[in-house]
């Protein structure tokens, strides 16, 4: 944990003209932590003390010493705001649990819908939604909802403040998310987006320092696969992975969204090989040389919790771009298959 005496000053800026938090301490002297992730550093601050078990050991392997070049800072604040003297901005999209509204500034999501948050470790302590007041584009046009959770994210989602009922689930610890929405995804997937990269449902490993990344749906086989190469190399994470474009080429990270696999990694490696994967009863690898398939298949397992115009448009130039770059292969595999075989051999097949 880290003794900052400063507040970026966008979040500053989002958070309140108070000087103090909702808990009476004062924004010039909070703890924060800072988490190595996809190349950049994620910064968490809160208005409450962090303990060592506020967040689940598997971020352990990420904690930073501090920021690097990319920092994405997010703040939590304990008590909910005044929806009705604020501009939410126009609705983008809802779907339970969420409303997300478009400002000048940048997002708004909104948490409605259910009578307690999801987001505690045991719901029994939590307490009952708040009733709050929202509007939308038209000022005139209001409607009761209940709100348990808040977000404002500036425009490229480089900073942000979210806003929770209270304190009780944040005090509870072993949260599995640094935002303590469901998942960190609602996050670094437009992130991403806006930094040459994306969020994919893969497995990725690391083989003597080169990096194959393993696509596939739920049940696909990405945590067998995961498993079987195990002791050939470092798992970076069996079910999702962050893929970004560098001066020196594709890279691939690690998270810590990891599925039924535990072992996560915040290393990266050079992308090798993305490989496909198809359950079969006959063992092969073999290569894709149409790229409009690649780029099908790759457009199909990206992560994206709210895919606008914008995002469409770089993911479409992102997956033009890996499939004319990285050899990619497709996976017939059984549950015992001899993966680490199959890709050294791979070689022996010329990919255009």
């Amino acid at each position: 944990m880290v003794k900052d005496h400063r507040i970026p000053s966008g979040v500053s800026e989002m958070v309140s003209a108070d000087k103090t938090g909702s808990s009476g301490a004062p924004f010039e002297s909070i703890d924060c932590r800072y988490y190595g992730i996809g190349g950049m550093t994620i910064r968490v601050s809160a208005d409450l003390p962090m303990m060592q078990n506020t967040f689940h050991p598997k971020f352990k392997p990420f904690e930073a010493d501090g920021p690097s070049e990319e920092v994405l800072s997010i703040h939590h604040r304990f008590g909910l705001p005044d929806f009705s003297r604020m501009a939410l901005g126009r609705e983008v999209y809802r779907r339970a649990p969420w409303q997300i509204y478009r400002t000048k500034e940048g997002w708004c999501y909104v948490g409605v819908g259910a009578s307690q948050p999801f987001i505690a470790p045991s719901a029994s302590v939590m307490p009952p939604a708040t009733k709050a007041t929202l509007g939308n584009s038209d000022p005139k046009a209001l409607q009761e909802a209940p709100v348990y959770l808040a977000a404002r994210f500036d425009r490229d989602y480089r900073e942000g403040v979210i806003y929770h009922e209270d304190g009780r689930a944040f005090r509870l610890g072993g949260h599995h998310s640094l935002t303590l929405f469901p998942t960190d995804q609602i996050l670094l997937a437009p992130a991403l987006a806006e930094r040459d990269g994306c969020l994919m449902h893969a497995a990725g490993v690391v083989i003597e320092g080169r990096g194959f990344l393993f696509v596939g749906h739920s049940a696909a086989g990405k945590t067998t696969v995961a498993t079987l190469l195990r002791d050939r190399g470092t798992i970076l994470c069996d079910d999702r992975i962050i893929l970004r474009r560098g001066p020196d080429g594709f890279r691939i990270f690690g998270t810590w969204s990891h599925g039924d696999l535990p072992d996560v990694s915040p290393e990266d490696a050079a992308l090798t090989a993305i490989v496909f994967l198809e359950k079969s009863d006959r063992e092969r690898l073999t290569p894709i040389r149409d790229r409009r398939k690649v780029v099908r298949g790759l457009l199909a397992c990206l992560i994206r919790p709210l895919p606008t115009a914008r995002w469409w448009d770089r993911m479409l130039g992102l997956t033009a771009r890996i499939s004319a770059a990285v050899p990619c292969y497709t996976l017939y595999a059984t549950p015992h298959c001899p993966v680490a075989e199959l890709l050294q051999n791979r070689d022996e097949t010329t990919v255009p």
